[in-house]
């Protein structure tokens, strides 16, 4: 059987248990991320950087959809350390209108990387015994106003294989 909670904790243990991405996370930011599950970020004291993985309200379940006969939305976040907007570093601009901000690509990078790993180990080992699959994934990376972080919101969704 799966759930939203499943998901979750399956998410967060998955990553923070690979040791390919720590490594990365570490050359990349400078240390390995901390993880969180489930928590409200306004209760979540932020210790950057940090991954946490949330519950979608309006997916508690799951729903249907294509072939596939449940799916579930699991909406998560990557926080990594910014720097004062005046003195990030910018990458060089070939068209001479575009501003690059370097740090926004680490998170890119970081969140891809972890889909990546997320896609593969649930291809290859299922979920909770269940043969489910990582349908699809977005990434919204934004630096946050006055905030020191930089966040890639990481929009999931799994699948559970049709069997009938």
């Amino acid at each position: 059987m799966i759930t939203m909670g499943i998901l979750k904790k399956w998410v967060t243990d998955t990553l923070s248990a690979n040791a390919t991405y720590s490594a990365l996370c570490v050359a990349t930011v400078g240390s390995a991320l901390n993880y969180y599950r489930g928590t409200p970020m306004n209760k979540v004291v932020e210790a950057l950087p940090f991954f946490t993985a949330f519950t979608d309200e309006s997916n508690q379940d799951f729903n249907s959809g294509m072939e596939y006969p449940k799916n579930w939305s699991v909406p998560c976040a990557l926080a990594i350390t910014s720097v004062d907007t005046n003195a990030m570093p910018i990458a060089s601009v070939t068209d001479g209108s575009t501003v690059v901000y370097e740090l926004t690509d680490d998170a890119e990078l970081l969140a891809a990387e972890a889909i990546e790993i997320l896609r593969k180990q649930a291809s290859s080992c299922g979920i909770n015994g269940e043969n489910v699959i990582l349908l699809s994934a977005r990434v919204i990376v934004s630096q946050i106003g006055e905030a020191d972080d930089i966040q890639a919101n990481i929009f999931l969704t799994f699948g559970l294989e049709n069997h009938i």
